[in-house]
């Protein structure tokens, strides 16, 4: 089908229906905010903790959250398949997204709260295990949660607006995990300033991070057992997209494979991914054996979150007027540009952290945004040539991307850190310094670059969609 040239005379799809409302919007977006802050944190320095403060080597512990990073990535597409086909009273995701509640809440106190009295290989093992549930219990979260996402409205610029409050929750989950970040890292070093004696006077934070690690696992656990289930109560799923999976996972993996927009949009958020992967895990380690100013991490991710909460309602709005692949592919550029400007922070240079964090997250606040809304657009696509709604397949091949990349690079990062040289809580040498700045700043400014390149070949227009949801809709 030849795509319209015309958008002026496009009639957005699914007019009749009225938009959600914000009640909806809030209740599906809740459980980011819950389970972003435990993800955000366990990102940001579960691998610091393990290094620093449980003294594991960084390839072992790096080994151990890359291959449960591997192992949760190869469990989305299961988890995909078997949502779609998934027949419930409470529907196809809930079910699912439920189920997952308490398993998170077990694995997220478990991976902060090794046995004082482990060591070795026994506390391998433990920490092993609990990365292993933990993944587990996030992918039997994460796809079916994006899948519902995707199903809640058929309108096109209403699914933007569904990414962007998603996101925005996951923004907020994400300062509250900046904020269990800094209690962490004054827990681990003291205050360095006034504002974090007050803190620590304040919150009463104990000096030592163990104990801290087990009061803040406490409380995101339980926050995120009460957001999937208020979630859950409050949000529905469409009767009409029941019963249509696809025949068999190889199917289904084939029909997401021979979409080609969800083929290119596979390849550019791949490159994304690997380019940028180990910058959460290396933040800790950049803040403090580089720039010098080790508890200023957490307000460095905060002046990166802020900025992209603040964007998304100006992303939103701009993607009417822009269009989604103009909008995203100019936020590729300014993130490279911002990246790239990384890799010449020495000791002391704040201000090009702070500046960078800024761009990045305004820049962020719209990929993030959009692109989860022109994943929804693609899968219409497919509904159009197959008449199966598999939203399942299509997020977990594209979390299947994401996470092999995290897992990948933990270990490669981590590896390269301990081959290096590094020594904990020391002072680093000339050589391991250079590669943090340049796996940090370098390495996701080439691969953004390479990325927006290669999504100027992306085709699938508001035109097009228009004219196949138009006749998805006559099908009924």
């Amino acid at each position: 089908m030849e795509p319209l040239t015309d958008t002026s005379q496009v009639r957005e799809t699914g007019a009749s229906e009225p938009p959600l409302s914000l009640t909806t919007l809030i209740a599906y977006g809740a459980p980011s905010l819950a389970v972003g802050a435990a993800g955000f944190l366990l990102g940001i320095y579960l691998l610091k903790f393990s290094t620093d403060i449980l003294l594991l080597a960084p390839a072992v512990m790096g080994t151990i959250v890359g291959l449960s990073r591997l192992w949760d990535a190869f469990t989305d597409p299961a988890a995909g398949y078997w949502s779609d086909r998934t027949r419930t009273r409470l529907g196809r995701r809930r079910s699912w997204i439920l189920a997952a509640a308490l398993p998170i809440a077990l694995g997220v106190f478990m991976v902060w709260n090794p046995p004082r009295d482990l060591e070795g290989t026994a506390l391998i093992v433990w920490m092993a295990v609990g990365m292993f549930g933990l993944s587990t219990a996030l992918t039997m979260f994460t796809v079916p949660h994006l899948s519902l996402g995707a199903e809640l409205s058929k309108q096109y610029h209403e699914r933007t607006k569904i990414a962007g409050v998603r996101q925005l929750m996951a923004l907020c989950g994400s300062v509250l995990g900046v904020a269990c970040f800094k209690l962490m890292l004054l827990s681990e070093h003291g205050a360095d300033s006034a504002f974090g004696q007050n803190l620590i006077d304040w919150f009463s934070i104990p000096d030592d991070p163990r104990q801290m690690a087990t009061v803040l696992s406490l409380g995101m656990g339980a926050l995120a057992m009460a957001a999937i289930v208020g979630m859950v109560a409050m949000t529905r799923e469409r009767s009409e997209y029941q019963g249509r999976p696809a025949s068999s996972p190889r199917a289904a993996l084939t029909d997401v494979v021979r979409n080609p927009h969800a083929r290119l949009l596979l390849i550019v958020f791949a490159i994304h991914s690997y380019g940028q992967a180990a910058q959460p895990i290396l933040t800790p380690y950049h803040m403090q054996y580089v720039i010098g100013v080790p508890t200023f991490a957490a307000e460095l991710i905060l002046l990166y979150m802020v900025p992209s909460l603040l964007s998304i309602p100006f992303w939103i709005r701009l993607s009417r007027r822009f269009g989604k692949k103009h909008l995203w592919l100019g936020a590729m550029c300014i993130h490279s540009l911002s990246y790239f400007f990384l890799f010449f922070a020495q000791e002391g240079d704040v201000w090009i952290i702070v500046v960078s964090a800024i761009v990045n997250g305004i820049a962020g606040g719209c990929g993030s945004t959009v692109s989860t809304s022109i994943k929804a657009d693609v899968i219409d696509w497919d509904e159009y040539h197959t008449g199966e709604r598999k939203e399942g397949s299509y997020f977990a091949v594209w979390s299947f991307v994401q996470k092999a990349a995290f897992g990948l690079m933990a270990i490669v990062a981590m590896s390269l850190l301990q081959l290096q040289g590094f020594v904990p809580n020391a002072e680093q040498s000339e050589q391991t310094r250079f590669g943090l700045r340049f796996i940090f700043g370098v390495v996701p400014g080439f691969f953004y670059l390479i990325g927006a390149l290669v999504f100027l070949r992306f085709r699938f227009n508001e035109a097009e969609h228009a004219e196949i949801r138009a006749e998805l809709d006559a099908r009924g």
